[in-house]
């Protein structure tokens, strides 16, 4: 009976380190298996149409999950009225790299295209990508991240 619920614990243990080393994050829209030291890079576009559900703005905000600690690296502010995209690094770090872009295809139509790419450390376990049209920012990219490390 010790055997079995000493067991039990170190089983719960961990299962609570796995989900403490990604910040308490488990439900994932996708999970990338990389190599230590490669780039990943990230694409998202969204077309903003005039119209009924057409905003007046739109916010990205893309954060990682490094040593158990969520950080803010970039942010993406567009507004109709500047008629142009504006993206800030905010991680005052090396390995993150974010540019945000405009394309008008229509009067009544714009694309807006983000980049994104990450050098991958052996503390990323999480990349998470939010935006918002008018209102608070949702969850559009949860990334699990499986680091791999090269032979020495």
């Amino acid at each position: 009976m010790k055997a079995s619920c000493t067991g039990f614990y170190i089983f719960f243990l961990l299962q609570k380190g796995v989900l403490s080393l990604s910040c308490g994050i488990s439900d994932f829209s996708e999970i990338l298996k990389e190599t230590e030291h490669s780039i990943i890079n990230i694409s998202y576009s969204v077309n903003v149409t005039e119209g009924l559900e057409f905003t007046d703005k739109f916010n990205a905000v893309y954060e990682v999950c490094e040593r158990n600690s969520i950080k803010t690296c970039c942010t993406f502010i567009w507004n109709k009225g500047f008629n142009n995209m504006m993206g800030t690094d905010v991680s005052q770090k090396t390995g993150v790299l974010c540019t945000g872009k405009q394309q008008t295809s229509s009067n009544s139509v714009v694309t807006l295209e983000l980049q994104i790419s990450q050098l991958v450390s052996r503390s990323l376990s999480v990349m998470k990508l939010s935006t918002s049209r008018s209102g608070s920012l949702k969850i559009t990219r949860n990334i699990g991240v499986e680091v791999s490390y090269p032979p020495m």
